[in-house]
C-alpha cells in the first residue's frame, strides 16, 4: 500500500507543488542578537505569497540537523549541498559571522552567482575591505546582486521587496534539485504524506521515501531527519507518542499552497482520492484482522 501511495503523492501532488517554490537561505547575525533584522526580513519574505513563493531558511538550522543526522558531514559538503538545493543566498552584513560567510560563499564556484548581499548604505562609498574586496568582485565578475540599505533604521517592507525582486532575477537562471532527494524539497512531500496518513511513525515515512527512489539507508536518514526537523521547527508537524501529525499551521500551509497553485483544485481532488484509498485500505485491513480473530475463536 505505501509504495502505491508514495508514487501517487509524488506524481499527483509533489511534482506540481515543487515547481512554484523558490528556496532562499538567509544569513545574518545570530538569532540571539537584539539588533538583528534577520527574523523581521524572514517574516516579510514568507508573509507575502504571490507568484513564486519563497521558502526561507537559516542555514545554520539545516546544518545543525544534517550534522546531527550524519556526524561526519563537513562544512564543505554542506556548502556543496546548498549549491544543489538553493535558488539564492541572502547575506545581511550585520555581524562578523555574516562577513565571514560572504567571503566563503563568494569563493564558491556555484554559489557566488546566487548571492544577494545587503549592506548598510553608510558604507556605499567607503574604501573598506568588504567594499573593495568581495563586494567589488561580486559586482564585476558574477550575477550576484548588492543592495544598499539603512540597516540602522531599516524599512522592512521596502527591503523585503528589493530582496524578493533580486531572488526572482537570480533564480531565473538557476537549476536546483527538485526531487525528494533534496531534503529541503522533501519536506513538502512528507507534509502531504503525514496529512494523508494522519498519524505516522517514523519507520513508515522511511518506507514511503524508499518507495519513490531513495534507496540508500543513510540517504533516507539524512533526508527524512532533516525534512522532519524543518517541519517541526516551523511547527507544522508535531511528534506525539512516536507518531507525526499535522498541526493547524501545517494544514494552513497546505490550504494556502493549494490556493496559490494554478492546479490547486486538481491537487485537492488528488488528495481527496488518496485519502479515500488509504481509508479503504485501512478498513480492509481491519476487516481481515477481525475475521481472523473470529475464526480463531
Amino acid at each position: 500500500m505505501f509504495e502505491e501511495i508514495a508514487k501517487l503523492i509524488n506524481e499527483d501532488v509533489f511534482a506540481k507543488l515543487r515547481e512554484r517554490s523558490l528556496t532562499v537561505f538567509l544569513v545574518g547575525a545570530s538569532q540571539e542578537s537584539s539588533t538583528s533584522i534577520r527574523e523581521s526580513i524572514r517574516k516579510e519574505l514568507i508573509g507575502r505569497r504571490y507568484g513564486n513563493w519563497l521558502d526561507v531558511y537559516y542555514p545554520e538550522e539545516l546544518f545543525e540537523e544534517l550534522i546531527r543526522s550524519r556526524a561526519h558531514y563537513d562544512l564543505l559538503s554542506l556548502e556543496n549541498l546548498l549549491a544543489k538545493n538553493v535558488h539564492a543566498v541572502v547575506i545581511i552584513l550585520e555581524s562578523p559571522g555574516a562577513i565571514a560567510e560572504l567571503g566563503s560563499f563568494a569563493n564558491h564556484k556555484k554559489l557566488r552567482d546566487r548571492l544577494i548581499v545587503v549592506i548598510d548604505e553608510k558604507y556605499r562609498k567607503a574604501n573598506s575591505f568588504i567594499i573593495l574586496g568581495p563586494v567589488r568582485y561580486l559586482k564585476k565578475n558574477t550575477k550576484s546582486i548588492v543592495i544598499f540599505h539603512n540597516l540602522r533604521k531599516p524599512q522592512i517592507v521596502e527591503l523585503g521587496e528589493q530582496i524578493r525582486g533580486a531572488v526572482r532575477k537570480i533564480s531565473a537562471g538557476v537549476q536546483v534539485d527538485t526531487s525528494v532527494a533534496n531534503p529541503i524539497a522533501a519536506q513538502h512531500f512528507l507534509l502531504v504524506a503525514i496529512y494523508l496518513m494522519d498519524s505516522v511513525p517514523r519507520e513508515i515515512l522511511d518506507d514511503v521515501m524508499q518507495a519513490v527512489g531513495v534507496h540508500h539507508s543513510e540517504n533516507i536518514t539524512i533526508i527524512v531527519t532533516s525534512s522532519l526537523n524543518i517541519l517541526l521547527r516551523q511547527r507544522e508537524v508535531i511528534l506525539q507518542d512516536g507518531k507525526y501529525r499535522l498541526t493547524r499551521e501545517g494544514l494552513e500551509r497546505l490550504r494556502l499552497t493549494m490556493k496559490l497553485e494554478p492546479e490547486g483544485q486538481n491537487i485537492e481532488r488528488s488528495l481527496d482520492k488518496l485519502r479515500v484509498k488509504i481509508l479503504n485500505s485501512t478498513l480492509r485491513g481491519q476487516k481481515k484482522l477481525l475475521q481472523s480473530r473470529e475464526r480463531a475463536t
